[in-house]
């Protein structure tokens, strides 16, 4: 795979950044280089897995002394809301209450369920013209509009048989009158004009003509108070029983009014989109329920090892896991909250049918001894599949050290680093590394200078540590002071990296240990050739800092070559981060890793056109 695919528009890479992704990988990064660009186009991959809980976390502070744990549980939980909201949109109630639409009862069957949820769940489609047509039926009808709708549509069922009535009154009305009871006996099961099989078709006909009845009667009743003659209200009546159902409900959900259509469209749109989600999601959600089931003795052992006062329920119900705390969320530290949902997700996708898994800084809130527990629960898992595999972002170096401690050869690791504004992507080895720092093997990681640093004898009468300050020119051989000041007097730019090997690496990481040592006698070498010969004897053999002390004594303000004692306190514990050797004891050159080369060289070029300029 190359990462640079991933980096956005305003990050360069001129070379691949190339893993491989049939092996677990580990990028160590700085802050601000890329690392999460790179991670957030990664997850929108289908095939990736991913573990980033700040939501989730975020989501268990909010709770008292259960929390409840499911797949998308934050996304179904918003849409939700969302949802909420939009239902409470008042576009089609307003509307109905224009025809005076204020209780369930008043509403007919089809429109009920509108009228109780406050939404529809499809797409409104009348024309303008079938508005235009049931406008001039609301302008003849008035206030009766909508009672007499209610009733043609109420009564759907007999209207339909309305014809059917008619004809057979307007063809056999005089037989029916003359012949009586001759014509049909009560009990009558043969219709005597088609001789159709009918159970009680005597008492079947003359309902369907009482029901035809007491619809046409209250129809025309309604009409009495208008200017609608008789005929006309029976004209109305025939073209809205002949109009689709659903026009009539699109006319009525938006108040008659065609420019609401498509503002009711829009709401129809966003809320059929939001539940075709939350669908989707939950079936997701089901999915991981039944994915966890399986490690659930394993999950509830791995979680009571580091937080043993929490019970884990898994609740069939709601599919989802219930947590019971002995006590408040928000009592628990960020690390025992990460501990517990990273175990989730772990198991989560181990147990599913996705074969990579992407990690952004795994070590968050972490300390040390919590660290190695969930760097062992991470091994553990997926040294035992080997169809698994993670690719695992980080700023934090413990995690490469952890790793390698625990299971060497286990990843992948890699540097990500960036100068120039270019993206560069190191192999790096972690044991080789560890050694050469240490200079346990001083010829695979040639440097003299580090090598003088790290062999002088702190706090006895060892003159090579005139070589990392300037109280005047020093040498031993063929190293000087005054050729450290050279690299950064006359630097220029950092030199090309050829290939992206680890040897690359530490000839790279080198160059920078070196101009780091450089920066710091360059400020001191500064200061010397500025201040007086009284000034110079009272600094001689002084730290750094003792020497800012001097020569920019606190409150009092005074500026050499652009240097002040601001500035230079700012750049202290960077300058000397790794030049004594009790700040190294535990992971030597931490600060020179931990900054990206980027960074490094606007250090050197703010020192330099300081000094330059004044």
């Amino acid at each position: 795979m190359n990462l640079t695919e991933y980096l956005p528009d305003y990050l360069n890479a001129d070379n691949p950044m190339l893993i491989d992704v049939d092996r677990n990988n580990i990028i160590f990064g700085a802050n601000g280089i890329g690392k999460s660009s790179i991670y957030k186009e990664l997850i929108k991959n289908e095939e990736y897995h991913y573990i980033d809980y700040n939501d989730m976390l975020n989501d268990f502070k909010k709770s008292k002394k259960k929390v409840e744990i499911a797949a998308n549980i934050v996304e179904i939980e918003s849409i939700n809301n969302s949802i909420e909201d939009k239902v409470k949109n008042k576009l089609i109630k307003k509307s109905l209450k224009k025809w005076d639409i204020t209780t369930q009862g008043q509403c007919f069957t089809e429109l009920l369920p509108i009228f109780k949820s406050g939404q529809i769940q499809r797409m409104l489609t009348a024309t303008i013209e079938d508005f235009e047509k049931l406008n001039s039926f609301y302008g003849e009808l008035g206030t009766k509009f909508y009672p007499i709708i209610k009733s043609i549509l109420d009564n759907a069922e007999v209207i339909e048989i309305r014809e059917e009535i008619q004809k057979l009154k307007k063809d056999f009305q005089k037989k029916l009158l003359t012949s009586g009871d001759s014509l049909l006996l009560d009990d009558s099961t043969t219709c005597p004009f088609c001789d159709s099989e009918v159970e009680n078709i005597k008492a079947l006909i003359r309902t369907k003509i009482e029901e035809l009845d007491i619809v046409e009667g209250y129809i025309i009743e309604s009409f009495k108070d208008t200017a609608v003659h008789e005929n006309r209200a029976r004209e109305i009546t025939e073209e809205i029983e002949n109009m689709s159902n659903d026009v009539v409900i699109d006319y009525l959900i938006t108040g008659g009014e065609y420019e609401q259509l498509e503002n009711v469209n829009e709401l129809v749109s966003d809320l059929i989109q939001l539940n075709e989600r939350k669908e989707f999601l939950f079936a997701g959600q089901v999915q991981m329920y039944e994915i966890l089931k399986g490690y659930e003795v394993d999950l509830e052992n791995d979680v009571k090892n580091k937080v043993d006062d929490v019970n884990i329920r898994f609740n069939d119900t709601s599919k989802c896991i219930e947590l019971n705390f002995s006590r408040n969320v928000e009592t628990y530290s960020n690390g025992e909250l990460n501990y517990i949902l990273f175990n989730v997700k772990l198991y989560e996708f181990i147990g599913s049918d996705k074969t990579k898994l992407i990690i952004d800084d795994i070590l968050t809130s972490y300390d040390e001894i919590n660290q190695y527990s969930l760097i062992y629960l991470l091994v553990k898992q997926f040294a035992g599949v080997s169809s698994k595999k993670f690719i695992c972002f980080t700023h934090n170096f413990n995690t490469l050290k952890i790793i390698d401690n625990q299971h060497p050869g286990f990843c992948d690791m890699y540097i990500m680093d960036k100068y120039n504004n270019n993206n560069m992507l190191f192999e790096f080895n972690y044991h080789k590394f560890e050694k050469a720092i240490k200079f346990e093997e001083t010829d695979t990681f040639s440097c003299g200078y580090i090598k003088m640093l790290n062999d002088r004898v702190q706090g006895e009468d060892d003159e090579r540590h005139k070589i990392f300050h300037f109280d005047g020119e020093f040498s031993i051989g063929a190293f000087s002071n005054l050729h450290l000041v050279s690299l950064i007097s006359d630097f220029v730019d950092w030199p090309e990296v050829d290939s992206f090997d680890y040897t690359s690496f530490k000839e790279f990481f080198e160059y920078k240990v070196r101009m780091f040592l450089a920066l710091r006698v360059y400020i001191e070498y500064v200061i010397y050739k500025n201040i007086s010969d009284d000034q110079k004897v009272q600094i001689n053999g002084k730290t750094l800092g003792k020497k800012i002390d001097c020569i920019f004594p606190r409150g009092v303000e005074n500026t050499i070559c652009g240097l002040n004692r601001s500035l230079l306190m700012s750049k202290k514990v960077m300058l000397n981060d790794f030049v004594h050797i009790e700040n190294r004891v535990n992971m030597p050159f931490q600060y020179i890793l931990n900054i990206k080369t980027e960074d490094l060289l606007n250090e050197i070029r703010q020192v330099k056109e300081l000094v330059e300029s004044n």
